[in-house]
């Protein structure tokens, strides 16, 4: 799991998504892990021999985050704030050290620990994916950013007062209505092609407005900054910004060359945007590759989202062909995941493209029915 400074805070939409389940809830059960990237055999001997480190490591973070009160308001003279830096810090070296473990013990090219917290379960589990890349397979490094500029430029973008700053604040505003239990985590009404937290809040209200009226006239601002701006987080904003353009289709044309953005996060909103439009439009013929591609991809959210993608796109007959022969194997590989935003994706997916219901677990009737129609294909 990534972590970035923000304003004297964490922030990411993980741990977004950390913070809120917190707030929500008493109590969470031990985390469920399992290993992507590797053969089920090797991925079996890595959580024997470091999983339970790797959960214990992730309660770390969580349970000093909790004690955080708010994350995005305090400044860094707070006391919180202070606690919250010593937490990072300890966090980021234990992090280093157990990733670089593994590395060196077993040659691998990238380690990272990925956790997601889900609310509707029953016990509020949290999944941790081990995501590996190993010698074998050292193209998938086309995904992993080298660079992490966003403290340099935080200086920089504190002086800017524009179209897209405005996007991040809303998603600012946002996030505290709902660590404040002022907004639903359910997903709001959405009067555009994609929404986060909606507009209905009197607080988020006044965006609508504005960004509907700003992207007339800022396009030419946002599709810059998507495509040229350094700071990751403006690129994601303007992904978002893109989202309420008036025609769909553009909105899929101008999105699509930024999936291969070098940032997981910019990528996440992206994707995100486009497979709300199509959900939305019903628009399903549009080139796959990148979004099978991303089936590649060592960060959960990649695959969660070009799944989200690839599960809309597979409304036609020759679009469920297309993924058969292309991610068949790929999405049997993440059926096996735990982590519900892979595994669940997966299996719905195949469920779309096959008309058939082998159940979410059964692997190997799934193999078998993969093997076969791609056999008939051919």
């Amino acid at each position: 799991m990534q972590v970035y400074k923000k304003q004297g805070g964490f922030v990411n939409n993980t741990l977004k998504t950390f913070l809120l389940i917190i707030s929500l809830t008493v109590s969470f059960e031990v985390f469920a892990a399992d290993v992507h990237g590797i053969s089920p055999e090797d991925a079996k001997k890595i959580i024997k021999k470091y999983g339970r480190a790797v959960t214990e490591l992730e309660s770390i973070l969580l349970k000093e985050i909790s004690k955080i009160p708010d994350i995005t308001t305090h400044s860094e003279n707070d006391p919180n704030s202070q606690l919250e830096s010593k937490s990072e810090r300890e966090y980021q070296e234990k992090r280093i050290a157990l990733t670089n473990k593994i590395i060196k013990e077993n040659g691998y090219l990238f380690v990272d620990f990925q956790t997601i917290i889900y609310p509707n379960q029953d016990k509020n589990k949290l999944y941790t994916t081990i995501e590996i890349i190993d010698q074998q397979h050292a193209e998938r490094m086309r995904f992993v950013n080298k660079t992490r500029p966003e403290h340099a430029l935080a200086q920089n973008r504190a002086h800017q007062q524009d179209l897209i700053e405005e996007m991040i604040r809303y998603n600012n505003i946002g996030f505290d209505l709902l660590l404040n239990h002022q907004i639903s985590s359910v997903a709001p009404p959405c009067p555009v092609y994609h929404c986060v937290e909606g507009f209905e809040h009197p607080q988020l209200k006044p965006y609508l407005t504005r960004f509907n009226n700003g992207v007339i006239t800022n396009k030419k601002l946002i599709i810059e900054t998507i495509t040229h701006d350094p700071s990751p987080e403006r690129r994601a904003a303007a992904a978002f910004l893109i989202g309420h353009f008036q025609d769909p289709h553009e909105i899929i044309t101008v999105l699509s060359p930024h999936i291969a953005d070098q940032d997981e996060g910019v990528r996440n909103n992206v994707m995100r945007v486009i497979g709300a439009t199509m959900a939305k439009t019903k628009i399903s013929n549009l080139d796959l590759t990148p979004f099978l591609n991303a089936l590649d991809s060592p960060y959960t959210t990649d695959r969660n989202k070009a799944l989200y993608v690839l599960f809309n796109a597979a409304d036609s007959k020759k679009m469920k062909r297309l993924i058969l022969q292309k991610g068949g194997d790929k999405l049997l590989a993440l059926m096996q995941l735990q982590q519900p935003n892979n595994h669940e994706f997966a299996y719905l997916i195949l469920q779309k493209i096959s008309g058939k219901d082998f159940g979410p677990t059964n692997q190997l009737a799934w193999g078998k029915w993969v093997s076969s129609a791609k056999r008939q294909l051919t």
